[in-house]
Formats: structure tokens, sequence, C-alpha cells
């Protein structure tokens, strides 16, 4: 959930009413298998890839990755199902267990500029049983931008907006997404809920910018 728009929050729990839809999500997300691309922490230079696969459930999975030492090493995957009008978010894949939505995170993959969409539900940890309650808001504030980042220019794109929150903390993310290339673009601070609740370190107040990618021949083990 932590690296990009997979996090889209579902009306499950209800949405306003659609306009018009302008663009697809699914092309914005990259959820086609052989995709992937690298982005750089322009605060700590870090650097997170994603490759897209499909798993033998016939689910669409975008495994992530950070660079150790020169190594990349798996993190997580998203679990998608894709259809022809609604995606499905089914959950996170940690190593260990996946964490899945419940109700369903649901999404039409038609959307348009400032369609707001809200969730609230929890996660489930499918080997101890352990729940979590999230909530998330999204909405798309522009579109048909321009990006420009050290893996090249990038037109028709759009701007999103999520805020997330959980028992434990608040996230909130401004993010540009380009058909092909997914998250270009990313801006996220975050606010742990202590007994006196702060704003992350520098590490966690961060933006990020795409500097490769492509649609074969990803460099991930």
């Amino acid at each position: 959930m932590k690296h990009h728009l997979a996090t889209l929050a579902a009306a499950t729990a209800f949405a306003l009413p659609l306009p018009a839809a302008a663009f697809d999500v699914a092309t914005l997300l990259v959820l086609e298998p052989g995709n992937w691309g690298i982005q750089r922490d322009n605060v700590t230079g870090e650097q997170v890839g994603y490759v897209v696969s499909l798993n033998a459930a016939g689910q669409t999975v975008q495994s992530w990755y950070t660079l150790q030492g020169g190594v990349w090493a798996f993190d997580s995957a998203s679990l998608f199902v894709v259809t022809r009008n609604r995606i499905t978010y089914v959950g996170e894949d940690v190593g260990n267990a996946v964490w899945t939505f419940e109700p369903a995170l649901t999404i039409p993959r038609r959307w348009a500029v400032n369609d707001v969409y809200v969730y609230k539900g929890l996660q489930r940890n499918s080997v101890t049983g352990e729940t979590v309650p999230v909530g998330q808001v999204v909405t798309f504030t522009a579109e048909n931008l321009t990006a420009t980042t050290p893996a090249g220019s990038f037109t028709g794109c759009v701007k999103g907006r999520i805020y997330g929150v959980d028992a434990r903390s608040s996230r909130d993310s401004v993010s540009i997404h380009c058909p092909g290339r997914t998250q270009v673009m990313n801006w996220v601070s975050k606010i742990v809920d202590t007994a006196a609740p702060t704003v992350m370190d520098q590490s966690e107040v961060r933006s990020s910018v795409s500097i490769a990618g492509g649609s074969s021949g990803a460099p991930f083990p």
C-alpha cells in the first residue's frame, strides 16, 4: 500500500456520482504484465522499483523491490484482479503473509477529475488473523499534464491525492501518474499518532521521481 496508487480507495462504503469518465486507472497503474519502473527518493537517494506479472490464480501482481547495497531485494507485492470495467485491490503480499481487504476494495476503471472515493474497512493477516482498521479518501485533481523526470518527459498525466489513516498513523500524498509509467512523481508526509503526535523525520516527508522503466527486461530478480 505504501508505494503507489494501489491504495486507491474503493466505493465499498460510498462514492460520489460519476460524471463522464475521462481516463482509465488501469493504464495509469500500469497493470500490464512486463511493465516495470524505478523511482528515486529525492531526499535520501534511495531507489525502489516495481514489475508487473500474473500469478497462477490469474491475479495481476505488482512486485516492489528496494535497492540494498547495489542488489535489488523483494519488499512486497500488490495483488489485483482486473476486469473490463473494474479493478479489485485484493491485498498486499509481504512475503510471509497476505494482508487482504475486508470488504473488497473495488474501484471502476474509468475516472474523471474531481471524482471522490471513500473506503472504510480493515485488512486481515492471512496467517495470524490479525486485523487493522483502515480508511482511504482518493481524488484526482488535474489531467492532461506533462511531467519531466530523469527518465524522460511524459504526457497525458493526471494528478492524484490520497489520504490514508489506520490505528497508528495518517499519510497524505500527492502524485503524478502517466500512462505506461505509473507514478513518476510523488510527495508524501506521515504523522505517527503517539502521546505527542509528530510528523515523521525527513526520510518520511519525501518526494520521489521516476528514473527508469520499460515494458520488458526488468532488472529485478
